[in-house]
């Protein structure tokens, strides 16, 4: 077993572990009639920020040598995800328990991935490429930031719709056109 092989094992358990939660639980808050589209925006940006990730994991399969630094930051990364996937379907069942109660953690957590993507494009070399790639990752923790400081609902939307969208365009659209 090669060290990517090993590293991207162990990673992918916790992204399947996450996506398998925010379905789940979803699902779940969509029976009770307990799911705010503000939830939704934000799972469907969870969704596809880890699927993005997930995937980007191949680029580094030629990597034949991993040092400690560069698996914590990957596994560190796979776990704020899953972090967020619980931020926004916590376990606990009760009236009181919505998930603006949660949502702070969830936006440091989308702030800490994005970073550690960063992070991570820099330990490989990858940070400028494309060259718009840390402009793109940026904007994450940017907004995320934006959004915990102002609490109006409006914005707070508006937030999540962007950065799904963005996501979005960047995972169908933007990484193709750059080659």
């Amino acid at each position: 077993m090669t060290q990517f092989e090993f590293a991207s094992v162990f990673a992918s358990l916790l992204y399947g572990l996450g996506i398998a939660h925010l379905f789940t639980n979803a699902i779940q808050q969509f029976y009770r009639k307990h799911l705010e589209f503000l939830q939704i925006a934000y799972a469907i940006l969870t969704f596809l920020v880890m699927l993005v990730s997930w995937w980007g994991l191949f680029i580094f399969r030629d990597v034949e040598t991993w040092t400690f630094e560069q698996f914590f930051v990957l596994v560190t990364q796979a776990l704020a995800f899953f972090g967020m996937c619980v931020a926004l379907f916590p376990p606990i069942d009760d009236s009181e328990n919505t998930f603006e109660t949660h949502r702070r953690p969830f936006l440091l957590l989308l702030s800490l991935s994005a970073v550690l993507d960063a992070v991570q494009a820099a330990q490989f070399g990858k940070l400028f490429s494309p060259w718009f790639y840390l402009i793109f990752i940026m904007q994450l923790p940017a907004l995320a930031v934006l959004a915990m400081l102002i609490r109006n609902h409006k914005v707070q939307i508006a937030v999540a719709v962007y950065l799904s969208l963005a996501v979005f365009f960047w995972a169908f659209l933007g990484r193709h056109i750059v080659g």
